[in-house]
């Protein structure tokens, strides 16, 4: 949903009970639609709003634009402490953690015609790694330069990444998201793809420079052209909302009820925000 359709911004002071924003991320592209599953169970109307992923719905939080918000937990212990490099030094401590989601491991996938094998052989490759402020695009870069990987990245939506990876624009993928992923899994039909896993060390090397990365498995048959499991690290995915909204405690256990009800509705696809009225 275009920012446009939020209309006028205001302070976090003039939204009430009837009218809350909230940042998220892309809630829009199952059914039945997130939003209107949260409109019922917190009474209160629910919309969507596109952002560039976490880093982006941090913000909107911290800044009254937004209510509630769902984002990986790297990307809120650097807020919290005001420790990367998008935070500028700031610490956002506006933020309250209301439930867990899910796990976003981290999946990188190429396409296999070009013989590719291990990590080492993306050196000089072009990825694609989603929206700046997303996870997978705030995330990736650091890896590679962790593990002395010279990869040239671009960002732009899962969709746009996929097309060009078609034209051979890119060849390939990384991404830290829920699985699977609906356009991954169809340009793995469609073109083959080889999913290209980190070494035991790799991940060794990842999680002492990374302390919030955690060990996460893609199981075989994920997706068409992954036979074997898919040994990885991984980020879990919080609903968080702002320290002031109203009756947090009492919105915590209708949220957890919606999610359990309906888990599948809850994108895992890209980076978006949502908004309730």
């Amino acid at each position: 949903m275009p920012a446009e359709c939020l209309g006028r911004r205001t302070g976090l002071a003039e939204i009430d009970r009837h009218r809350h924003r909230v940042a998220g991320r892309h809630v829009l592209c199952l059914r039945p639609s997130p939003a209107g599953i949260l409109s019922g169970a917190l009474g209160v109307e629910v919309t969507a709003q596109a952002t560039q992923g976490p880093t982006r719905n941090i913000i909107l939080i911290e800044t009254g634009h937004a209510a509630l918000g769902l984002i990986t937990m790297g990307i809120g212990w650097e807020a919290w402490n005001g420790s990367g490099d998008w935070t500028q030094g700031r610490q956002f401590r506006a933020l309250r953690a209301i439930l867990p989601m899910y796990d976003s491991p981290f999946q990188m996938a190429v396409v296999k015609r070009l013989g590719v094998r291990s990590l080492d052989q993306l050196a000089g490759k072009r990825i694609g790694a989603s929206p700046r402020g997303s996870t997978s695009g705030t995330y990736f870069p650091r890896i590679f330069e962790a593990l002395g990987i010279s990869a040239v990245f671009a960002n732009g939506s899962v969709e746009e990444m996929m097309s060009q990876i078609s034209a051979g624009q890119l060849d390939g993928v990384v991404l830290a998201t829920g699985v699977p992923v609906p356009a991954l899994f169809e340009l793995d039909q469609k073109e083959g793809m080889a999913f290209i896993p980190f070494t035991s060390d790799q991940i060794g090397i990842l999680k002492q420079r990374m302390p919030e990365l955690s060990d996460s498995v893609i199981p075989n048959g994920t997706y068409p052209s992954l036979t074997v499991e898919y040994p990885t690290i991984g980020l879990f995915n919080f609903v968080v909302a702002h320290k002031d909204l109203p009756d947090v405690s009492h919105r915590q256990g209708r949220l957890r009820q919606a999610c359990t009800i309906s888990p599948d509705s809850f994108c895992r696809e890209g980076d978006h925000s949502c908004q309730y009225k």
